[in-house]
């Protein structure tokens, strides 16, 4: 009996030993909480709990850490950050108070955030998850889930995202009707066939390139200042938001609506604007109008490329006239209708202007002039 009694103290004193230990079976994250001074020695695969359970902010990016095992007793977590590690797995569930997390750059194949109802800021970028469930953290105002494998994301219950990066995943549908706080969208290279901004009304920067979209309208977005819609199936775009002249940043204009061959028409603010200022981001098949009622034709811009050319008149019933300052180099001048193929071509003299004529159906043609390096000045012709 007396036998039975110590060996039960015993046990008893062994399970009070351990549990003022947190297990730390990754020598790498053992480690870390070293050289942060959690820890002392040399990794023995335990950590005093009391010196950790009270942390509020931890920083254990780029430690090569493979596990972290023991960071649920970090109870008083708000902010965590664990990128570019060796991570297949993490488990959060105990740290209820976390705030922010980084896990990106890692291995992750799975995500549980569930109890993590104070978490406002996520960033996870850059790993191998298939699913994320965000539905539990109505606080998230930032997340970025970009580079990963997901084909669903439900934002519904996320009303205070501001800031939103899925982009290169393989995301099909996007709804953002309960999101009317966002402020940046970045939701390129998915597959979505349909975008709809209008209840977004405060956003401010838009790329959602590399898709499937077809039809595209951000007229409500009045302090919308960059669109990237660039190799989608657009046939529709309207970005006549009253903020076009705006569309500018880091020296260069944030706007690009290429590589859309179904594209003919854009509304915009000023078409005239626009063609002086955005001709080059947009293909060549397609124009500018005020209002694309009647597609690309009535039209009375004069394209000016640069101060060198002058084309007119455009749209035009069948001639062009190009005139050029004195000082010009060109020596050809060929014509391409919206197919690519030349219609006509012909070398340019010394003279400061010549007359060209378009043979073909009505629609957009290009006239490319040259000099002895090459393409020089590229200018849309419309044949009414």
């Amino acid at each position: 009996m007396k036998l039975f009694l110590l060996f039960g103290i015993l046990i008893l004193n062994l399970n009070q030993l351990f549990a003022q230990y947190t297990i730390i079976p990754d020598a790498n994250f053992e480690q870390a909480l070293i050289d942060l001074g959690y820890d002392t020695g040399t990794p023995d695969g335990v950590v005093p709990t009391v010196n950790i359970n009270s942390i509020t902010s931890l920083d254990l990016s780029s430690k090569s850490i493979s596990d972290l095992t023991g960071i649920e007793d970090f109870s008083a977590l708000t902010y965590l950050e664990c990128d570019h590690n060796q991570l297949t797995s993490l488990n959060v569930s105990q740290n209820t108070q976390l705030d922010r997390l980084h896990c990106y750059y890692n291995q992750l194949s799975s995500l549980d955030i569930s109890q993590n109802t104070a978490l406002t800021w996520l960033s996870c970028y850059q790993n191998q998850l298939t699913s994320l469930d965000v539905t539990q953290n109505g606080d998230l105002m930032y997340l970025d889930c970009s580079s990963n494998n997901l084909s669903n994301l439900n934002v519904n219950q996320n009303a205070a995202l501001f800031n939103l990066n899925c982009s290169g995943n393989e995301i099909i549908n996007l709804d953002l009707t309960h999101n009317t706080g966002l402020m940046t969208l970045n939701c390129y290279d998915n597959q979505l066939t349909i975008l709809d901004v209008s209840y977004n009304t405060d956003l401010d920067h838009l790329t959602c390139g590399m898709n499937q979209i077809d039809s595209l309208n951000v007229s409500q977005n009045l302090t919308l200042t960059g669109l990237f819609c660039q190799s989608n199936s657009l046939k529709y775009l309207n970005v006549k938001n009253g903020n076009n002249n705006n569309f500018y940043g880091y020296s260069q204009w944030h706007f690009d609506a290429t590589n859309n061959p179904e594209l003919t028409c854009i509304e915009v603010d000023d078409e005239v604007w626009s063609e002086t200022y955005w001709s080059d981001l947009i293909d060549p098949t397609a124009c500018f109008r005020n209002d694309c009622t009647n597609g690309c034709n009535s039209s009375n811009i004069v394209v000016v490329k640069s101060s060198k050319v002058v084309v007119y008149p455009n749209p035009t019933s069948n001639t062009v006239t190009i005139s050029f300052d004195e000082n010009h180099s060109f020596r050809a001048a060929t014509l391409r209708n919206n197919l690519g193929q030349i219609t006509e071509s012909q070398k340019i003299s010394p003279y400061s202007q010549f007359v060209m004529e378009i043979n073909g159906p009505s629609g957009i043609y290009l006239l490319e002039l040259t000099t002895t390096s090459g393409v020089n000045e590229q200018i849309k012709i419309i044949k009414e």
